[in-house]
Protein backbone atom coordinates (compact mmCIF):
# COMPACT_ATOMS: atom_id res chain seq x y z
CA UNK A 1 0.00 0.00 0.00
CA UNK A 2 2.80 2.24 0.86
CA UNK A 3 4.74 1.87 -1.96
CA UNK A 4 1.70 2.16 -4.06
CA UNK A 5 0.99 5.65 -2.34
CA UNK A 6 4.80 6.92 -3.13
CA UNK A 7 4.06 5.96 -6.67
CA UNK A 8 0.70 7.71 -6.87
CA UNK A 9 2.69 11.11 -5.19
CA UNK A 10 5.34 11.06 -8.00
CA UNK A 11 3.16 10.76 -10.55
CA UNK A 12 1.01 14.05 -9.27
CA UNK A 13 4.05 15.51 -9.01
CA UNK A 14 5.19 14.82 -12.42
CA UNK A 15 2.15 16.47 -13.85
CA UNK A 16 2.84 19.49 -11.71
CA UNK A 17 6.09 19.30 -12.98
CA UNK A 18 4.67 19.08 -16.86
CA UNK A 19 2.15 21.76 -16.28
CA UNK A 20 4.51 24.23 -15.28
CA UNK A 21 6.54 24.04 -17.82
CA UNK A 22 3.81 23.89 -20.37
CA UNK A 23 2.95 27.24 -18.54
CA UNK A 24 6.21 28.51 -18.93
CA UNK A 25 6.13 27.65 -22.51
CA UNK A 26 2.60 29.34 -23.04
CA UNK A 27 4.50 32.72 -21.03
CA UNK A 28 7.32 32.84 -23.54
CA UNK A 29 4.97 32.42 -26.55
CA UNK A 30 2.67 35.08 -24.96
CA UNK A 31 5.64 37.40 -24.56
CA UNK A 32 7.32 36.52 -27.91
CA UNK A 33 4.06 37.31 -29.41
CA UNK A 34 4.07 40.77 -27.80
CA UNK A 35 7.31 41.81 -28.97
CA UNK A 36 8.01 44.43 -31.40
CA UNK A 37 9.25 43.41 -34.47
CA UNK A 38 11.89 45.15 -34.63
CA UNK A 39 13.47 45.15 -31.13
CA UNK A 40 17.00 44.21 -30.72
CA UNK A 41 17.71 46.14 -33.54
CA UNK A 42 19.92 49.11 -33.04
CA UNK A 43 20.06 52.67 -35.46
CA UNK A 44 22.17 55.57 -34.88
CA UNK A 45 20.73 58.50 -36.51
CA UNK A 46 22.61 61.52 -37.62
CA UNK A 47 19.61 63.39 -39.83
CA UNK A 48 17.40 66.21 -39.02
CA UNK A 49 14.49 67.94 -39.52
CA UNK A 50 11.55 65.67 -41.28
CA UNK A 51 13.00 63.69 -43.56
CA UNK A 52 15.26 61.26 -41.69
CA UNK A 53 13.83 61.48 -38.20
CA UNK A 54 10.53 60.44 -39.49
CA UNK A 55 11.91 57.35 -41.05
CA UNK A 56 13.08 56.42 -38.10
CA UNK A 57 10.06 57.63 -35.98
CA UNK A 58 8.41 54.70 -38.24
CA UNK A 59 11.16 51.69 -37.07
CA UNK A 60 11.09 52.84 -33.82
CA UNK A 61 7.14 52.70 -33.31
CA UNK A 62 8.08 49.20 -34.46
CA UNK A 63 10.48 48.55 -31.95
CA UNK A 64 13.75 49.81 -33.27
CA UNK A 65 16.21 51.25 -30.53
CA UNK A 66 17.40 54.83 -32.02
CA UNK A 67 19.90 56.72 -30.54
CA UNK A 68 20.10 60.34 -32.31
CA UNK A 69 22.93 62.16 -32.56
CA UNK A 70 22.57 66.22 -31.91
CA UNK A 71 24.83 69.01 -32.27
CA UNK A 72 26.25 70.44 -29.69
CA UNK A 73 24.92 73.96 -30.74
CA UNK A 74 21.33 73.54 -30.43
CA UNK A 75 20.45 70.18 -31.11
CA UNK A 76 18.67 69.48 -34.45
CA UNK A 77 16.61 71.87 -35.92
CA UNK A 78 13.09 70.22 -35.56
CA UNK A 79 13.23 71.07 -31.77
CA UNK A 80 12.64 74.36 -32.40
CA UNK A 81 9.18 72.83 -33.97
CA UNK A 82 6.30 70.97 -33.70
CA UNK A 83 7.73 68.09 -35.62
CA UNK A 84 10.31 67.39 -32.91
CA UNK A 85 7.20 65.52 -31.23
CA UNK A 86 5.81 63.49 -33.83
CA UNK A 87 9.51 62.32 -35.12
CA UNK A 88 11.31 61.60 -32.19
CA UNK A 89 9.33 59.56 -29.42
CA UNK A 90 11.05 56.87 -27.71
CA UNK A 91 14.36 57.81 -29.04
CA UNK A 92 17.14 58.09 -26.82
CA UNK A 93 20.19 61.33 -27.43
CA UNK A 94 23.13 62.63 -26.84
CA UNK A 95 25.02 65.95 -28.29
CA UNK A 96 28.47 65.16 -30.16
CA UNK A 97 30.93 67.86 -31.55
CA UNK A 98 31.49 65.71 -34.78
CA UNK A 99 34.57 68.13 -35.59
CA UNK A 100 36.61 67.07 -32.25
CA UNK A 101 38.41 63.36 -32.81
CA UNK A 102 36.49 62.33 -29.16
CA UNK A 103 33.46 63.08 -30.54
CA UNK A 104 34.13 61.20 -33.63
CA UNK A 105 34.97 58.06 -31.28
CA UNK A 106 31.92 58.15 -29.39
CA UNK A 107 30.24 58.25 -32.67
CA UNK A 108 32.66 54.91 -34.00
CA UNK A 109 31.78 53.13 -30.98
CA UNK A 110 27.81 53.42 -31.18
CA UNK A 111 28.35 52.47 -34.30
CA UNK A 112 30.39 49.32 -33.50
CA UNK A 113 26.99 47.72 -31.94
CA UNK A 114 24.45 49.35 -34.79
CA UNK A 115 22.67 47.51 -37.31
CA UNK A 116 21.58 50.94 -39.46
CA UNK A 117 23.85 54.11 -39.22
CA UNK A 118 21.91 57.33 -40.84
CA UNK A 119 23.10 60.74 -41.93
CA UNK A 120 21.32 63.77 -43.80
CA UNK A 121 24.62 65.80 -44.49
CA UNK A 122 24.99 67.32 -47.78
CA UNK A 123 27.39 65.60 -49.68
CA UNK A 124 30.81 65.64 -49.21
CA UNK A 125 30.79 66.36 -45.37
CA UNK A 126 31.23 63.13 -43.65
CA UNK A 127 34.17 62.40 -46.02
CA UNK A 128 35.41 65.45 -44.22
CA UNK A 129 34.40 64.76 -41.00
CA UNK A 130 35.54 60.96 -41.63
CA UNK A 131 32.74 59.35 -40.27
CA UNK A 132 32.02 58.25 -43.80
CA UNK A 133 31.02 54.58 -45.38
CA UNK A 134 34.42 53.58 -45.88
CA UNK A 135 35.50 54.89 -42.53
CA UNK A 136 32.43 53.30 -40.25
CA UNK A 137 31.83 49.82 -41.88
CA UNK A 138 35.82 49.78 -41.13
CA UNK A 139 34.75 49.21 -37.37
CA UNK A 140 31.88 47.40 -38.72
CA UNK A 141 31.65 45.65 -41.79
CA UNK A 142 27.84 44.75 -41.31
CA UNK A 143 26.54 48.54 -41.08
CA UNK A 144 23.71 49.41 -43.19
CA UNK A 145 25.08 52.93 -43.89
CA UNK A 146 22.38 55.20 -44.89
CA UNK A 147 22.95 58.77 -46.81
CA UNK A 148 20.22 61.33 -46.92
CA UNK A 149 20.26 63.82 -49.44
CA UNK A 150 18.14 66.65 -51.54
CA UNK A 151 19.27 65.72 -55.10
CA UNK A 152 21.42 63.02 -54.13
CA UNK A 153 25.45 62.45 -53.78
CA UNK A 154 26.59 63.61 -57.47
CA UNK A 155 24.78 65.39 -60.41
CA UNK A 156 25.04 68.95 -60.64
CA UNK A 157 22.59 69.40 -57.91
CA UNK A 158 23.75 67.44 -55.29
CA UNK A 159 25.34 70.59 -53.22
CA UNK A 160 21.88 72.71 -53.28
CA UNK A 161 20.23 72.89 -49.85
CA UNK A 162 16.49 71.64 -50.18
CA UNK A 163 13.49 71.89 -48.14
CA UNK A 164 9.59 69.84 -48.68
CA UNK A 165 8.41 73.10 -50.85
CA UNK A 166 11.59 73.04 -53.16
CA UNK A 167 11.59 69.82 -53.47
CA UNK A 168 7.25 70.13 -54.50
CA UNK A 169 8.18 72.81 -57.47
CA UNK A 170 11.22 70.66 -58.79
CA UNK A 171 9.92 67.53 -58.96
CA UNK A 172 6.49 69.00 -60.32
CA UNK A 173 4.24 67.91 -57.56
CA UNK A 174 2.73 71.61 -57.97
CA UNK A 175 2.40 71.24 -61.39
CA UNK A 176 -0.88 69.95 -60.63
CA UNK A 177 -2.25 71.64 -57.54
CA UNK A 178 -4.70 74.71 -57.48
CA UNK A 179 -6.60 76.07 -60.96
CA UNK A 180 -4.92 76.77 -64.67
CA UNK A 181 -3.99 80.41 -64.24
CA UNK A 182 -2.48 80.59 -60.81
CA UNK A 183 0.86 80.68 -59.49
CA UNK A 184 2.14 77.65 -58.34
CA UNK A 185 0.36 75.91 -54.81
CA UNK A 186 1.79 73.47 -52.66
CA UNK A 187 0.72 70.84 -51.23
CA UNK A 188 -0.04 72.52 -47.79
CA UNK A 189 1.92 70.01 -45.97
CA UNK A 190 5.10 68.48 -45.85
CA UNK A 191 4.00 65.56 -48.78
CA UNK A 192 7.72 65.06 -49.94
CA UNK A 193 9.12 64.80 -46.80
CA UNK A 194 6.82 62.35 -45.68
CA UNK A 195 7.16 60.51 -48.98
CA UNK A 196 10.87 60.20 -48.32
CA UNK A 197 10.74 59.23 -45.02
CA UNK A 198 8.61 56.28 -46.06
CA UNK A 199 10.81 55.43 -48.69
CA UNK A 200 13.78 55.73 -46.46
CA UNK A 201 12.30 53.42 -43.74
CA UNK A 202 11.53 50.70 -46.32
CA UNK A 203 15.55 51.02 -47.71
CA UNK A 204 16.56 50.53 -43.81
CA UNK A 205 14.26 47.58 -43.64
CA UNK A 206 16.04 46.12 -46.62
CA UNK A 207 18.90 46.81 -46.15
CA UNK A 208 18.59 45.21 -42.42
CA UNK A 209 16.97 41.56 -43.74
CA UNK A 210 19.74 41.45 -46.56
CA UNK A 211 22.59 42.27 -43.58
CA UNK A 212 21.09 39.08 -41.32
CA UNK A 213 20.57 36.80 -44.26
CA UNK A 214 23.74 37.42 -45.97
CA UNK A 215 26.21 38.87 -43.16
CA UNK A 216 27.32 41.77 -45.19
CA UNK A 217 26.60 45.81 -44.97
CA UNK A 218 26.11 48.04 -47.49
CA UNK A 219 25.54 52.18 -48.64
CA UNK A 220 22.34 53.14 -49.68
CA UNK A 221 21.28 56.40 -51.02
CA UNK A 222 18.10 58.26 -51.27
CA UNK A 223 17.21 61.86 -52.22
CA UNK A 224 14.25 63.65 -51.43
CA UNK A 225 13.69 64.68 -55.51
CA UNK A 226 14.00 60.98 -56.18
CA UNK A 227 11.23 60.03 -53.84
CA UNK A 228 9.60 62.82 -55.27
CA UNK A 229 9.24 61.78 -58.28
CA UNK A 230 7.04 58.59 -57.38
CA UNK A 231 4.27 60.61 -56.38
CA UNK A 232 4.19 62.19 -60.47
CA UNK A 233 4.69 58.29 -61.54
CA UNK A 234 0.95 58.43 -62.87
CA UNK A 235 0.90 62.04 -64.64
CA UNK A 236 4.31 61.43 -66.45
CA UNK A 237 3.39 58.11 -67.78
CA UNK A 238 0.08 59.26 -69.14
CA UNK A 239 1.86 62.07 -70.50
CA UNK A 240 4.52 59.62 -72.10
CA UNK A 241 1.52 57.79 -73.75
CA UNK A 242 -0.14 61.08 -74.36
CA UNK A 243 2.10 63.97 -74.89
CA UNK A 244 -0.80 65.95 -76.58
CA UNK A 245 -3.16 66.01 -73.82
CA UNK A 246 -0.20 66.81 -71.44
CA UNK A 247 -2.17 66.39 -67.39
CA UNK A 248 -3.68 70.19 -66.30
CA UNK A 249 -4.49 71.91 -62.87
CA UNK A 250 -7.96 71.11 -62.43
CA UNK A 251 -8.13 72.83 -58.05
CA UNK A 252 -10.09 70.07 -56.27
CA UNK A 253 -11.00 68.07 -59.42
CA UNK A 254 -8.39 65.06 -61.37
CA UNK A 255 -5.84 66.33 -63.74
CA UNK A 256 -7.72 64.68 -66.79
CA UNK A 257 -10.52 67.01 -65.80
CA UNK A 258 -13.23 63.65 -65.31
CA UNK A 259 -16.58 65.52 -64.62
CA UNK A 260 -17.14 63.58 -61.52
CA UNK A 261 -14.21 63.43 -59.89
CA UNK A 262 -13.82 66.28 -57.67
CA UNK A 263 -15.59 68.66 -54.79
CA UNK A 264 -18.97 70.04 -55.36
CA UNK A 265 -20.73 72.61 -53.39
CA UNK A 266 -24.58 71.44 -53.63
CA UNK A 267 -27.81 73.65 -53.60
CA UNK A 268 -28.20 73.22 -49.61
CA UNK A 269 -24.57 74.46 -49.49
CA UNK A 270 -22.81 71.12 -47.88
CA UNK A 271 -19.99 69.95 -49.87
CA UNK A 272 -19.80 66.02 -51.86
CA UNK A 273 -16.68 64.57 -53.05
CA UNK A 274 -16.94 62.59 -55.96
CA UNK A 275 -15.10 59.80 -57.36
CA UNK A 276 -16.44 58.59 -60.55
CA UNK A 277 -13.62 57.38 -62.73
CA UNK A 278 -15.18 54.13 -64.09
CA UNK A 279 -18.25 53.33 -66.66
CA UNK A 280 -19.83 51.41 -64.13
CA UNK A 281 -19.55 54.21 -61.34
CA UNK A 282 -20.84 56.74 -63.77
CA UNK A 283 -23.85 54.67 -64.47
CA UNK A 284 -24.16 54.98 -60.49
CA UNK A 285 -24.57 58.53 -60.69
CA UNK A 286 -26.49 58.64 -63.04
CA UNK A 287 -29.16 56.91 -61.14
CA UNK A 288 -29.19 59.38 -58.29
CA UNK A 289 -32.78 62.00 -58.76
CA UNK A 290 -32.11 64.80 -60.57
CA UNK A 291 -29.07 63.16 -62.41
CA UNK A 292 -29.50 62.57 -66.69
CA UNK A 293 -30.83 58.99 -66.94
CA UNK A 294 -28.98 56.79 -69.39
CA UNK A 295 -26.11 59.78 -70.08
CA UNK A 296 -23.53 58.23 -71.83
CA UNK A 297 -20.22 58.15 -69.76
CA UNK A 298 -17.24 60.33 -70.33
CA UNK A 299 -14.85 58.54 -68.41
Amino acid sequence: MEASLQQRIREIEAQQAALQRELAELYRQAGEATRPPLAGVRILDLSWAVFGPLSTQMLSDMGAEVIKVERVDGGDMGRQTYSAYFTNRNKQSLAVDLRQPEGREIVFKLAETAHVFLQSFRPGVVERLGIDYTAVSQRNPQIVYCSLSGFGQDGPYRHRRAADLIIQGMSGVMSLIGHEGTPPTSAGFLVCDVTGALHNAIAMLLGYIVQQQRGIGQHIELSLFDSAITLQSFPMTWYLNNPDEPPQRAGGGHWRHLPMYGVFETRDQPIVMMAAMREDQWTGMTAVPGMESGRRSPV
